[in-house]
Formats: structure tokens, sequence, C-alpha cells
């Protein structure tokens, strides 16, 4: 369930990435991806929370997770551009959004949070926090 609740998410921040100019390239998880030195460029974290029954019923499971994307550029990069990159991916994950996968339907639970802009050796990144929910009902 969870690649399926993933590759919805992806769908999405693919939507948003094609739509920048110039074009973003995302740097997905456990995929092999090496920037340029002068690249601005968008990377995904998957951190599911465990699956639990909402109700007494045991046909209903119910999957949440945060979806984070990280908005990767060189630390001699504008961080007013960084920061309103960031606020742009977090409106296209906008409260109440649903989004539907190949077999599940997910929902965006909360205004996505944007976080600091953490500074690395040569790289600075502001980390986008996306809170999902995903519901599998299992036919009677």
């Amino acid at each position: 369930m969870n690649h399926q609740i993933v590759a919805a998410l992806q769908v999405r921040l693919k939507a948003f990435a094609a739509a920048q100019s110039p074009v973003l390239r995302i740097a997905y998880a456990l995929t092999p991806f090496t920037p340029t030195a002068t690249e601005i460029y968008l990377a995904d974290h998957h951190l599911p929370a465990t699956p639990f029954n909402p109700d007494i019923s045991i046909r209903r499971t119910r999957f949440l997770g945060i979806y984070q994307v990280d908005v990767n550029a060189p630390g001699t990069a504008n961080p007013v551009t960084l920061r309103l990159l960031a606020d742009a991916v977090a409106a296209h994950f906008p409260r109440n959004l649903v989004l539907q996968g190949s077999a599940v339907v997910v929902r965006i639970e909360a205004v996505s949070a944007v976080g600091p802009a953490i500074p690395g050796t040569d790289r600075t990144k502001i980390p986008v926090s996306i809170r999902y929910r995903a519901d599998r009902v299992i036919p009677a």
C-alpha cells in the first residue's frame, strides 16, 4: 500500500517540478542522483506512520504519514528564492487535496509545513512536510 501512496504523491510533485522554469529535477529516495554544482532541485522522502484501524471494523485500515519534499540549492543561492520555492511546494499540496492513485485515494490532512533553512557544507535545504491519510477498505 505504501508504494501506491508514494506513487500518487509523486505524480503531484512531478507536475509541480515540470511547471517550474527552469524545470526542476527530483532526487527520489533510493535512486542515484548527482546534482550539478549550481542546480536547485527537489528531493522526496516518505515517512510512514504505523497503520491502524480507525473504528471497530476490521475491514478498514488507515495509513498516515508525512511526505517530505526538500528544496535543495547551492549554499550561495538566494535565500528568498528558496523560501518562495518551498512556499510554492507547500501551496501545491493544500489541505484537503485528494489525490487518486491507481488503487488508493490519498488526502492531504493539514496545511503543509515549511521548515527552517538547513545549511550544509556546500548546499542549503528547506524541508516541506506534507501530512497525508489514505484508507484501505476490504470489500465485504
